[in-house]
């Protein structure tokens, strides 16, 4: 990202980068006892979509990282967050929901700035959403936070899909 390069344009299956970016922030949950629940589409197969493994597993362990920390802050013993996974209109959808405290208006219009963080000193740097930002701006793809209205926070990553479909599991 900092050399400016287009990330790869590999054809990927949005479930497992999912799967990928829940293996690497496991750990967090457990420690926190935080339940952390995947949802996909049933029966049908999901678009595949294009860009760099890794990064796009990146920007998904930041939205994560950030869903577990509000959810584990607000309901210590209850706190839960779904990553969800669908296709809607030519696009593939990667939303994060937690049932933390939400994220007020003026946070969530500045959460993609650097170096802005509504966590206590120590605790963040202000850098995860404006990589994740970033990184999701290099696949061509947005990244939308806002509050919901029973409570928490919803970060949805939006990327356009590949041209074919990949077999459910793949």
């Amino acid at each position: 990202l900092v050399r400016d390069q287009a990330p790869s344009a590999n054809r990927l299956c949005p479930e497992d980068i999912c799967r990928g970016a829940m293996a690497l922030v496991r750990h967090r949950f457990l420690a926190t006892k935080t339940e952390l629940r995947f949802e996909t589409p049933t029966g049908a197969a999901l678009p595949a979509i294009r860009g760099e493994p890794r990064l796009l597993e990146q920007a998904l362990v930041n939205l994560l990282i950030n869903a577990c920390d509000a959810a584990c802050e607000a309901s210590p013993l209850h706190g839960q967050v779904v990553l969800r996974v669908c296709e809607s209109e030519h696009q593939v959808l990667f939303r994060v929901t937690d049932n933390g405290a939400g994220i007020s208006e003026e946070a969530a219009a500045r959460a993609m700035e650097p170096f802005f963080t509504t966590k206590p000193i120590g605790q963040g740097t202000g850098l995860g959403l404006a990589i994740t930002h970033e990184i999701v701006k290099s696949h061509r793809g947005s990244l939308r936070i806002r509050a919901l209205p029973a409570g928490g926070t919803c970060a949805e990553i939006v990327l356009l899909q590949a041209e074919e479909t990949i077999p459910h599991g793949n």
